[in-house]
């Protein structure tokens, strides 16, 4: 994803994967879950885009943290970081992604 490379992300997506975003209300976020492996790489190309045209410096990043003892990703985008939590389905394939943008729901993740 960091690179650019979005259609690896694809390709790890089942068909009927799923995305919800919370974004609480303080910042931009999807109202509805978003179904099916298509739409949620097009939500991802679209964020990326965006991100560009917000901050060229510093369009998108992707890192791993640690969440409740799992592993999540950070995702900085358009001046903020949202967390990323990942559910696999038994072959290993994303079914599932919840993207935390609600600042305030992440002081814990990112303190200061």
């Amino acid at each position: 994803m960091q690179d650019g490379d979005l259609d690896t992300l694809l390709a790890l997506l089942t068909d009927e994967s799923i995305l919800w975003t919370d974004g609480g209300g303080v910042v931009s976020a999807t109202r509805n879950p978003i179904f099916g492996a298509a739409k949620v790489h097009r939500f991802y190309l679209g964020v990326r885009e965006k991100a560009r045209a917000f901050d060229a410096a510093h369009p998108f990043s992707v890192a791993p943290i640690e969440v409740n003892g799992e592993i999540a990703l950070a995702l900085s985008h358009s001046g903020r970081t949202d967390v990323l939590t990942l559910e696999f389905d038994p072959s290993g394939r994303i079914r599932g992604i919840r993207q935390v943008c609600n600042p305030h729901k992440l002081t814990r993740a990112f303190p200061g």
